[in-house]
């Protein structure tokens, strides 16, 4: 096939397209080997990819379906204390729940479902007075989550909210002000200020 450079008047030529096409054809031909290869990488690039955020939802909704075993057991016990009751003790009032809990935010704190568990019993250590073992739960599924993800927001206001009740004022306002630097933070931010107002 000739290598000849296309002029003008070849391009105005009925030939000028069949030619075009030659040199197209050509081309393909001798770079047919990466070309085959590339298109093989990109399917098998894409397929991982699509076959990867398939099991990424499996796993959160088994997740999410075993944390609503955890809580309807939680639940059921709670029904079960008398109206008048006082919190003593985490394992007495809710047997092994702390250690279900905790091996459950331990197996998914990658995952959304393993930051509401830990939002949830953190609530539950709270009332029983467990401060810094909530705390450092808190800071070990914090660092799990980027800075503007919507549970890293609320995983700090918590850790907020505790150093708060511990009467930690500075760490506190310090972790409200950085909830207050985060735009995806606005849905706490009225809550932060007021909380800032109640530290001094």
């Amino acid at each position: 096939m000739s290598q000849k450079k296309l002029t003008k008047e070849d391009l105005k030529s009925p030939d000028a397209f069949i030619t075009f096409s030659d040199k197209v054809i050509g081309w393909l031909e001798r770079h047919k080997g990466p070309i085959i290869t590339l298109f093989v990488a990109t399917f098998v690039l894409g397929g991982s990819y699509v076959g990867w955020g398939m099991l990424r939802k499996h796993s959160e909704k088994s997740a999410q379906e075993e944390l609503y075993s955890i809580e309807a057991s939680l639940n059921q016990m709670r029904k079960k204390l008398p109206e008048d009751h006082k919190p003593e003790s985490l394992d007495k009032d809710f047997p092994e729940m702390a250690s279900r809990y905790q091996s459950f935010i331990e197996a998914n704190k990658n995952h959304k479902a393993g930051a509401i568990a830990t939002l949830n019993f953190v609530d539950l250590l709270v009332e029983y007075d467990q401060i810094e073992k909530a705390q450092s739960l808190l800071d070990m599924i914090g660092a799990q989550f980027k800075p503007n993800d919507f549970f890293s927001g609320l995983l700090t206001f918590q850790l907020a909210r505790l150093n708060l009740k511990q009467q930690n004022y500075d760490k506190a306002i310090s972790l409200y002000q950085k909830l207050l630097g985060e735009n995806s933070h606005k849905h706490l931010h009225a809550q932060s200020l007021l909380n800032i107002g109640l530290s001094y």
